[in-house]
């Protein structure tokens, strides 16, 4: 029997990729930035990524089935209008986007403080931004769950502080990316930016809360973001 896993570099990629969803340790560590393995998960699912998705080299003739994307501006690719194609319909089997009400969302309230209309709301927009953003639900959750805690930590800095610690945040962010970061925090930027513009208020709660500096949610963001470029078939290098 022939082993065609060499000469289908993609198809082994994806497999490797099924296999790892269904891994629990290697979900926890890829979700979770405080995970003491969730450098290593990202870097080997951003790998795994870049050969399964990767562009068709300029010049190639197309695969059967392949969209090649549009040129996309310097510094950064576009996550616009997406058309169908196959490595869509692969990263949305493995990274299925949730519906609103599948996200598991933290209390909006503050310890002793009755839950009203304003956390309510709050809960709803959250999920909201979180859907239209097609992110899982084990990401989407994870995200909420860590800006609730990165507010309550911001609450207790002093100015300065806050200062200090976003700068520290951003040191990680940029070792965790690695030589991609600039692309991938370009591409994070402008799905935040897409985001107000269809739902006005993620940008002010991100600021406000403290977790638009979180290193936890600004690399799951950016990976995210870059998942959304490789569904149009564009492939982030460094």
């Amino acid at each position: 029997m022939t082993d065609t896993t060499n000469n289908n570099p993609a198809g082994s990629a994806l497999a490797e990729i099924a296999s790892l969803k269904s891994d629990r340790e290697f979900v926890s560590a890829y979700a979770d930035a405080g995970h003491i393995g969730h450098k290593a998960a990202v870097e080997r699912m951003t790998r795994l990524h870049e050969a399964a998705y990767a562009a068709t080299p300029s010049g190639a003739p197309a695969a059967p089935g392949a969209v090649t994307p549009p040129p996309a501006a310097p510094g950064a690719e576009s996550v616009g209008t997406e058309a169908p194609s196959d490595p869509a319909a692969e990263i949305d089997k493995f990274f299925p986007p949730a519906r609103p009400e599948q996200y598991e969302m933290p209390a909006f309230a503050e310890p002793g403080e009755e839950y009203g209309a304003a956390h309510v709301e709050a809960d709803k927009l959250a999920r909201g931004w979180l859907s239209e953003a097609r992110f899982p639900r084990e990401i989407g959750s994870h995200i909420a769950k860590e800006a609730a805690r990165v507010a309550g930590l911001v609450k207790s800095m002093t100015p300065e502080t806050r200062e200090l610690w976003a700068q520290g945040q951003k040191e990680s962010v940029e070792k965790m990316l690695g030589p991609a970061a600039p692309k991938k925090l370009a591409l994070a930027q402008q799905l935040i930016r897409e985001l107000e513009a269809k739902n006005p208020g993620v940008v002010n709660f991100l600021e406000a809360t403290g977790a638009g500096n979180s290193a936890a949610i600004v690399v799951q963001v950016a990976e995210h973001a870059a998942r959304l470029a490789a569904r149009r078939g564009i492939r982030i290098e460094g």
